[in-house]
């Protein structure tokens, strides 16, 4: 009999990709738009489309190596399984925590948390600003549906769309560009909560605090995207905000990455067998930071200085430290002419 508890797994488990074709949906109508609408060169567009093409593929790849890895897992540990693959299914998917079991694969040891926590002080620092920042100065809509996206497939993938969706945008002399220079308390509290979360995450593993600490972690990130009217309060600029999150994130890097660089030529080795060898959880996210690195120098049209950076000393770093200094940079350029 296919019980209550039977359709309830499945349900949830179909929802899950029901959100990712709803994400998708209302992002690609919005990008579909624009390019109609589009009459500058789309070298640009067409390479970020095939950025978010290539990191989902890669990515995904990934994602059905680790559901096919799970499956059979529980089966090999269960005490007896069903003979119909509807059952076997739901059997897996109600007594599997998909979402921890993951997670848990990436953070438990040094290096899988290497690799790790660069996607997410990209993602909680640099990347959550940026598209707070852009999405209202170039009137980019659901920059929430960005963030959720990048969580429930790939950040790489979000990354991508949302810069596909910038180098659509009008030119200046016809776009309102709204200018935010400063940000309220309702940004970057969750922000800075969210790196707490992230300091925890490798100290939580394998205790009850690591989803709550896991959900946490995702969940403040899509709250200061959220379409509402922020009031003002504490405001802080958006160039210092910035420089606040590279130093933090160098610091988070640093704690990190030290330990494990004592013989250079092997830690190479090592986080490269972890990236592709290790486990399909691990490898996607891997991947993940990977592309998200790519994106994010495509986007900014990166040199050796940046790139040096973005590979050294990882993107979550390199990304708000670049994008301080050209936030920096349109504050004197919009001073000088109002001189």
């Amino acid at each position: 009999m296919f019980s209550a508890p039977r359709c309830t797994a499945l349900a949830i488990f179909a929802s899950y990709f029901f959100l990712i074709i709803f994400l998708f949906t209302l992002i690609l109508r919005s990008v579909y738009t624009r390019f109609r609408a589009f009459e500058g060169h789309k070298t640009r567009p067409i390479a970020f489309l095939g950025l978010a093409l290539c990191s989902f593929a890669q990515t995904w790849y990934w994602m059905f190596r680790f559901l096919i890895w799970s499956f059979r897992s529980y089966e090999s540990l269960a005490e007896t399984t069903a003979s119909a693959p509807l059952f076997r299914l739901t059997d897996w998917l109600m007594h599997t925590e998909l979402f921890e079991q993951a997670w848990a694969t990436v953070c438990l040891g040094d290096l899988n948390w290497w690799w790790s926590e660069q996607l997410c002080l990209y993602t909680a620092g640099a990347l959550t600003v940026f598209f707070y920042i852009e999405g209202r100065r170039w009137d980019i809509p659901h920059t929430w549906a960005y963030m959720l996206l990048g969580q429930v497939v790939a950040i790489s993938v979000a990354s991508s769309l949302f810069f596909l969706a910038l180098s659509l945008s009008p030119a200046p002399s016809t776009t309102s560009r709204k200018g935010v220079t400063r940000v309220s308390l309702t940004l970057y509290l969750p922000l800075l909560l969210s790196f707490a979360t992230i300091f925890a995450t490798p100290y939580t593993v394998g205790t009850p605090n690591f989803l709550p600490n896991l959900l946490a972690m995702h969940a403040l990130l899509v709250i200061p995207l959220i379409p509402l009217d922020h009031i003002m309060l504490l405001p802080m600029r958006v160039s210092t905000l910035y420089g606040v999150l590279t130093a933090l994130s160098l610091v988070f890097r640093l704690r990190t990455t030290l330990p494990l660089i004592s013989f250079p030529s092997h830690f190479v080795r090592d986080a490269w067998v972890v990236l592709q060898d290790t486990h399909p959880a691990q490898s996607s996210i891997g991947w993940d930071v990977v592309w998200s690195t790519i994106a994010f120098l495509v986007w900014v049209r990166g040199g050796w200085k940046e790139m040096g950076a973005a590979l050294g000393l990882s993107v979550g770093v390199c990304a708000p430290a670049v994008w301080r200094s050209l936030e920096e940079e349109r504050i004197e350029a919009k001073a000088g002419k109002e001189a």
